[in-house]
């Protein structure tokens, strides 16, 4: 919106903004060549059409920094007047929260219907041997707003009393406030699915009875469920992920020797829990592309875990199988790669890499997997 009233709609470079955005570029169509900056002297706010709205406030803000361990020694009660961009967090009928955040602290903001918005003032600092005191003004501007609309509220007098300098706390006890049902989820969502999973084995007898190294190959499905977690549920541009799967491998290592044929086999069940962090590279609401790293921490149990020989020379056939002959280790870890594609935020089309990592700590000898998965997720909520 401009400065005169009038209303301009557009396209704006949205992205996942870490702090307040002081300027926007705007185009008012997607063909035209350059974009206009605006900040927020030259507009009275802008919106993003179901997702965001920012307004401009000129007036006083506090600079003192309030993020440990960038603080102060002794109150710092510095102020100056700017000119921001808040962003419009919840609203109702009493009052509407805004924040803003930039290089010195993050600022929270409260309107009551039609005011000019105020700041909820909050100071942190070192006093003495670094000790650290905070103040809660916030609270008693809080305070005034419950007396009016609801001055028996004991519970909002309470709740308002426990308050954090947090953003999540104040849109709650704002929702509260404003007497609408709280609905900030955790920013997250669940997904289920389902992989074609390639596992190569190794292993290595340390050319025991010069052996060499063997492989074995197995093809088995993979399934994994999840929950991802947004930086900013709007853009979706960086997601923490958290994903548990279930796969299988079923290695047989056949060794040649000039007289017989060592054969060695087992079964490996293995749950995995991978923390990761995926970054979209390109983000649009119906199309995605993005790469992925973690850290999968592997729990393995094993069954059929045996050895046995047999002989060329007829007369001598098969050896009883020897159960168990190596410690295959329960816990391991590896650290798979991804890319892939969302498709209109409900499917995810993907493809991993899991770099060889070994499940043996014998000095002598190894048993390790390395795997490629192909395949799908359903994407549930945003």
């Amino acid at each position: 919106m401009k400065n005169n009233g009038d209303t301009v709609k557009g396209f704006v470079n949205y992205r996942e903004w870490e702090r307040s955005p002081k300027t926007i570029d705007f185009k008012t169509a997607i063909s035209d060549g350059k974009a206009t900056a605006y900040d927020a002297v030259a507009i009275k706010g802008f919106g993003i059409y179901g997702k965001e709205r920012y307004i401009s406030y000129i007036g006083t803000v506090t600079m003192g920094p309030t993020e440990f361990p960038n603080l102060s020694t002794g109150i710092d009660t510095t102020k100056k007047v700017d000119t921001l961009f808040l962003r419009q967090v919840t609203t109702g009928k009493y009052l509407t929260f805004y924040a803003n955040k930039d290089e010195v602290k993050t600022r929270l903001f409260i309107a009551a219907p039609g005011a000019t918005p105020i700041e909820l003032i909050y100071y942190t600092y070192y006093y003495g041997d670094n000790k650290i005191i905070s103040t809660a003004q916030y609270k008693g501007q809080l305070y005034s707003y419950v007396s009016k609309t609801a001055p028996g509220n004991q519970r909002l007098f309470n709740e308002i009393n426990t308050l954090s300098y947090d953003y999540a706390d104040v849109e709650k006890a704002v929702d509260d406030i404003n007497g609408v049902s709280y609905s900030n989820s955790l920013n997250s969502r669940f997904f289920w699915g389902i992989a074609l999973n390639v596992t190569n084995s190794e292993e290595d007898l340390a050319n025991y009875n010069n052996f060499v190294p063997k492989k074995s190959k197995t093809l088995a499905p993979k399934i994994s469920w999840g929950m991802d977690f947004f930086n900013n549920p709007q853009v979706q541009l960086l997601i923490f992920r958290v994903e548990v799967s279930a796969s299988y491998a079923n290695p047989r290592y056949n060794y040649t020797s000039s007289s017989s044929n060592l054969l060695y086999e087992y079964n490996q069940y293995t749950a995995s829990v991978t923390p990761q962090i995926l970054l979209n590279l390109y983000n649009k609401d119906n199309f995605k592309i993005y790469i992925d790293g973690g850290w999968a921490f592997n729990f393995s149990a094993y069954s059929n875990n045996k050895n046995f020989t047999k002989y060329d020379d007829p007369t001598l056939g098969t050896t009883k199988p020897v159960n168990d002959p190596y410690k295959l280790e329960l816990f391991w870890s590896n650290f798979p790669l991804q890319t892939g594609i969302v498709l209109n935020k409900k499917w995810e089309v993907f493809a991993t890499y899991i770099p060889g990592a070994a499940y043996t700590k014998y000095d002598d000898i190894y048993a390790s997997n390395q795997s490629i998965n192909l395949g799908v997720k359903w994407l549930m909520g945003k």
